[in-house]
């Protein structure tokens, strides 16, 4: 499943096997398996995640409307995962340094514009998502397709059309049309043969639906490459167009050369960047930005953007019903501790 993985080399699988065949490996592992299967220990998990990228969220906003200096603002919580019983729904963003720069009185300035932010999502939103969801939506409308792709991409009034029809309206930032416009009018030349990657893109999508349905759960980034890269081998007909470039990278002079890379690896490569999400679940673009937290090694499976999505959701959908009633999911109380203005942000 993860033949075309460009860390995974036989030379490094065998080292693995090697390395995981230690007795002291098989404790560590089985520990792991356990705690998966605990709903109590998934609960402590989920809840830290929760904590965590809401934390990365808060001191963001912090920072913005308070014209502050990020290295000069920390962030601390004790999540359940750290703090076992001790541990509380509490978040704390501090200005690091004697008596503050201004940062907090600034920002106490701004509330209310950071308030109309959170209200309008600002919390769990991420423009590299939204650039996904909008590729996502595109390619929901197949039979849209050959109008849309009919389209002048140089002509702005089109354009405009196009994202209108995807539901951005009239007010949309270009760069957000950006992921759509390469797959739709994008292409790439090989020798004397040229491949539209839209439908390139298209035949990926087809063995990402297949995929999925023959593991019962969203195929990995790799899984996938490596999916689309051996049915193209195959040849099963699902992908002629994969299977052509497939051919011409194959036909390439140096693709035969022992130091360059070869002609599945090149396919691997460019199915990876034509399925590849430019947020998965809290990138660059969102919660990925550093924790004060704990190292950054491990705040990648520390976060999560959609969970914190479903809980600001949740949390807003309280309000339904309430008659002149609004739900905030965050309460702030502004201290004065020690010289240093902070903020305390909590959950009920």
């Amino acid at each position: 499943m993860l033949a075309y993985h460009p860390l995974l080399s036989e030379r490094r699988v065998d080292r693995l096997a090697d390395s995981l065949g230690d007795r002291k490996f098989h404790g560590v592992f089985a520990d792991a398996l356990a705690a998966v299967r605990s709903e109590d220990q998934f609960a402590i998990y989920l809840r830290s995640v929760l904590i965590q990228s809401l934390a990365i969220r808060l001191k963001q906003p912090f920072v913005v409307h308070g014209r502050g200096d990020e290295r000069q603002v920390l962030v601390h919580a004790k999540r359940p995962m750290q703090f076992g019983d001790a541990a509380e729904d509490v978040i704390t963003v501090v200005e690091n340094g004697d008596h503050g720069d201004g940062t907090t009185r600034m920002f106490v300035e701004n509330l209310e514009r950071a308030l109309e932010d959170w209200a309008g999502g600002a919390l769990a939103e991420c423009p590299n998502a939204s650039e996904d969801a909008l590729v996502d939506e595109a390619f929901r409308h197949t039979d849209r397709h050959a109008a849309w792709r009919a389209l002048d991409p140089r002509n702005p009034e089109q354009m405009a059309g196009l994202a209108a029809d995807l539901g951005l309206g009239s007010t949309f930032e270009p760069a957000s049309m950006h992921g759509v416009m390469r797959l739709f009018y994008g292409s790439e030349s090989l020798g004397a043969e040229r491949f539209d990657l839209y439908s390139l893109h298209r035949e990926i999508r087809d063995v990402e639906a297949r995929l999925r349905d023959a593991m019962g759960r969203e195929p990995s980034q790799w899984e996938l490459v490596s999916a689309t890269v051996r049915a193209a081998a195959e040849g099963d007909g699902a992908t002629p167009r994969l299977t052509a470039q497939l051919r011409a990278y194959q036909g390439l002079e140096e693709a035969n050369l022992e130091e360059s890379l070869g002609a599945d690896a090149r396919l691997a490569d460019q199915a990876y960047r034509l399925s590849g999400k430019l947020c998965v679940d809290g990138c660059q673009g969102c919660l990925q930005t550093g924790s004060d937290l704990m190292p950054e090694a491990l705040a990648e499976a520390a976060v999560s953007r959609r969970s914190l999505d479903r809980l600001i959701s949740w949390v807003v959908s309280l309000s339904d019903g309430i008659s002149g009633c609004v739900i905030t999911p965050i309460h702030l109380a502004l201290e004065a501790n020690s010289g240093h203005n902070r903020f305390i942000f909590w959950s009920e």
